[in-house]
């Protein structure tokens, strides 16, 4: 095994993101608590039961919901916006049956291809819109 520096942060770097990142980490107060039992039953009851509270908290799906809309933004991205863009990436390609942000169903591609852009899809009006060059396999639009 390499013990050089890079890999030595590296493996860190993975050590104590597992640490901090859930699971273990709504359980790391259970644990303790579980130690402290013997020497002051009462912090460790206390313990105990706020990491499986918190555990439980963090799994429900109202608490999750509300955790994940604090993330994200769901305004789409208006055409004046885009105008002065020199990049549009699209992430994702699929078809999308309730999508409120673009007025109902919105057609994003190919998922059996990966194209982002078939006729009549979001990003490639945006693409067309701006002055950014459209998404792969599209030309850049012409300057007017």
């Amino acid at each position: 095994m390499d013990f050089s520096l890079p890999a030595l942060l590296f493996w860190l770097k993975k050590l104590l993101a597992a640490l901090v990142l859930p699971p273990l980490l709504p359980l790391l107060p259970v644990i303790a608590g579980l130690l402290l039992l013997r020497r002051r039953p009462r912090l460790g009851r206390v313990l105990a039961w706020g990491g499986v509270a918190l555990n439980l908290l963090l799994t429900l799906p109202a608490s999750v919901g509300w955790l994940a809309k604090q993330l994200e933004d769901p305004r789409p991205l208006s055409l004046e916006a885009s105008r002065g863009a020199q990049a549009i990436v699209v992430l994702g390609a699929g078809r999308r049956d309730y999508a409120p942000e673009y007025g109902g169903e919105t057609l994003t591609g190919s998922r059996s291809s990966g194209c982002a852009t078939a006729p009549g899809s979001r990003a490639r009006r945006v693409c067309r819109c701006s002055s950014a060059a459209a998404a792969s396999g599209t030309r850049p639009p012409r300057p007017s």
